[in-house]
């Protein structure tokens, strides 16, 4: 029975299926990042592996060898439960998908269509990261390389190619849209305090300016990368140590950290309170893990807002962007069919291979004994012979390699159907429907003629 081709899946919880608090046990560090791909290198069960970790979605890309497609349900929450912290049980937020379906889910997350706001640019770089993350370490391979240089390829031409992404709608955006609706009527008079200066905050500061917004960007180490960051949204630096102050002043707070642990803590808050009487707090909290103590909110004068709150928000902004869809999806299909197409035809690499070294190799044989005939051929006529023999070959094999390729992709048994062919179909194979097909195999039927007196 024909060998199949491995089995690819993806096992994964976003922010659809889990709510915050589970999503931040799966906020991977650099040092956890490589732990992870450690431990699933170990495993005999795979044999490629691409992780995909952003505040909204924990996913794991993996490629299985085909003798591994028994107890599949149970390999796939093994390699979910590997990476939650103190034991603690996802399944029941989690998702599966294998082959063509984990190729398209792919391909949606990648073009933006499966993220909190919808067409949202950023995770398509974050696609591009989380391969190059598992190259660099060795993790991934030839299918899911091939697979994610798609999936980043489609991304760029949704973009490019439809308009969803041509009315800013990112969670940087959509935050600062619910800071404008809190803040009301003079904006130019209320101060938003930004911490974190990484990818989302630089995109709260960047919205915080279109939007005509006084900001103070806080930051911890990266005082160089605040101060850039600064000068470029006409916003305000200050260090960690004048966060109190920070607080005190501010109208609106918006944290996007990469801590892996709260920042903001309840007595952080409650201070900040106590120094401004009569004043509302707004804290809006972007990070995964989150970034302040979820018990502020309790805190009489604050309001605290999480990234899962931002759905209202978002909601307003995607009306238009939704219109994009039906095209999108058509894009997404014919990538997955392409993509499978690929798949199913590297069954036949081996088979190519072979055919074409014993072509090439009775092509070199044959080359000598013309040569050795003729030696007083200059350098350009010993090169027109050479450049004649190589088209020879590549122009009787390209019938035999299509139709292998596409035997392959209709699972055919392991002499993909030759056995079935007469002799006018078999000799079908090696005529190509190339311009100048039949001059070519005129003048090699008088070839062998020649050679055979």
């Amino acid at each position: 029975m024909r060998t199949k081709h491995p089995m690819l899946r993806v096992i994964g919880v976003n922010h659809k299926t889990a709510p915050v608090e589970i999503r931040e046990q799966l906020a991977f560090t650099s040092e956890r990042l490589a732990s992870a791909y450690e431990s699933i290198k170990m495993q005999d069960a795979v044999s490629e592996c691409v992780i995909l970790s952003t505040c909204n979605r924990f996913e794991v890309y993996v490629l299985l060898h085909e003798q591994q497609s028994q107890g599949q349900e149970s390999l796939d929450k093994a390699l979910l439960e590997w990476f939650a912290e103190d034991g603690a049980r996802l399944d029941d937020y989690a998702y599966y998908h294998g082959d063509s379906d984990a190729a398209r889910h792919l391909f949606r997350v990648a073009s933006g269509i499966d993220s909190l706001v919808l067409g949202e640019v950023q995770v398509l770089g974050q696609v591009q990261r989380a391969w190059r993350d598992a190259h660099e370490v060795d993790a991934a391979g030839p299918v899911l390389s091939h697979l994610f240089h798609k999936a980043v390829a489609l991304g760029k031409r949704v973009h490019s190619e439809t308009g969803i992404s041509r009315k800013p709608a990112s969670v940087s955006y959509a935050a600062v849209v619910l800071a404008k609706q809190v803040l009301g009527a003079q904006l130019k008079a209320r101060r938003v305090l930004v911490i974190g200066t990484g990818e989302v905050g630089e995109g709260v500061a960047r919205c915080l300016h279109e939007h005509g917004l006084l900001a103070t960007v806080v930051t911890h180490r990266q005082v160089e990368q605040a101060q850039d960051m600064a000068r470029r949204y006409e916003a305000d630096v200050a260090t960690w140590e004048d966060l109190p102050e920070q607080l005190a002043m501010a109208d609106v707070v918006i944290s996007s950290t990469a801590a892996p642990h709260t920042v903001l803590q309840h007595e952080h808050i409650r201070e900040a309170i106590s120094r401004r009487p009569g004043r509302p707090l707004y804290l809006i909290d972007l990070a995964v893990p989150r970034d302040i103590d979820p018990s502020a909110a309790d805190i009489p004068g604050v309001q605290l807002h999480n990234i899962d709150d931002l759905h209202a928000v978002v909601h307003t902004t995607l009306e238009e962007r939704r219109s994009t869809l039906p095209r999108i999806n058509e894009m997404v299909a014919a990538e997955v069919r392409d993509y499978i197409r690929w798949l199913t035809a590297r069954d036949t690499f081996p088979t190519i291979k072979t055919l074409s070294e014993q072509a090439d190799t009775i092509a070199e044989r044959e080359l000598k004994w013309a040569l050795d005939k003729l030696p007083d051929l200059s350098p350009r006529e010993r090169n027109i012979i050479q450049t004649m023999a190589t088209r020879i070959t590549g122009k009787m094999l390209h019938g035999p390699i299509q139709w292998l390729k596409t035997q392959a992709e209709n699972n055919s048994e392991p002499d993909y159907g030759m056995s079935s062919l007469d002799p006018r179909q078999f000799a079908g194979l090696f005529l190509t429907n190339t311009p100048g097909s039949k001059d070519d195999a005129r003048t090699t039927s008088e070839t062998g003629a020649i050679d055979a007196n």
